[in-house]
């Protein structure tokens, strides 16, 4: 990744998290032109994540929630419990299945990969002054679903946790695989499965791989 200079601390600062180099590299371009002035830094997954924010406070990140050593959704909300950085979530899942979780783990925004750079622009900027940023179509789905007008999808109600195990299991990683990835024991793996089964109506992990990929939980 290469060694970034020493930045004196009154620069503001945000942190690049993607696991595509190309991607940061767009990213990288379009913050420079949208915030000038403000220190870079880039991450490719969890742990290099981890490691930069223990360096320095960084005001803003931009987090792939779909990360190689980690679920994104669990870095989010561990993020937001220990530092406080505003963090846009950029990913190539869909709004309507994962914004909301992202929101409750503590995002400030959440824009998928296929947006225009103008919405990118608007939505760092808006998330930049610590507000929070939801895209019009994300709008349009809350209030539908306020006014009752759209079904609720069954996974919200899912905890962090559940939810993650789930994503894992509907992309084919067994249990042992899950526990090794998020630092857990196989029998606590083991628990969460079977709670995503009884909240969903599921019986087996065939039927959970269909409802992850009908859901577009999964790419």
């Amino acid at each position: 990744m290469g060694i970034e200079q020493a930045v004196p601390e009154k620069h503001k600062a945000i942190l690049i998290v993607d696991d595509h180099p190309i991607v940061r590299r767009g990213l990288k371009l379009i913050v420079q032109q949208e915030l000038p002035g403000w220190h870079i830094g880039e991450a490719g997954d969890g742990a290099e994540t981890r490691r930069k924010l223990s360096e320095r406070t960084w005001d803003l990140l931009i987090l792939d929630i779909s990360l190689p050593d980690v679920d994104g959704l669990e870095l989010l909300k561990e993020i937001k419990g220990r530092y406080k950085a505003s963090v846009l979530c950029f990913s190539i899942h869909p709004e309507k299945p994962f914004a909301m979780h992202a929101f409750k783990a503590g995002a400030d925004g959440y824009l998928t990969k296929d947006r225009l750079d103008e919405e990118l622009a608007d939505a760092l900027r808006i998330v930049a002054k610590r507000k929070k940023y939801v895209s019009p179509s994300l709008a349009v789905f809350l209030a539908e679903q306020a006014a009752g007008g759209s079904r609720r999808p069954a996974h919200e109600s899912l905890s962090l946790r559940e939810m993650a195990v789930l994503r894992e299991l509907g992309a084919g990683l067994t249990v042992s695989e899950i526990a090794e990835k998020m630092e857990l024991s196989p029998k606590t793996v083991s628990t969460y499965r079977r709670r995503v089964l009884k909240k969903l109506g599921l019986r087996n992990n065939a039927e959970l791989v269909r409802f992850a990929l009908n859901e577009k939980l999964i790419p």
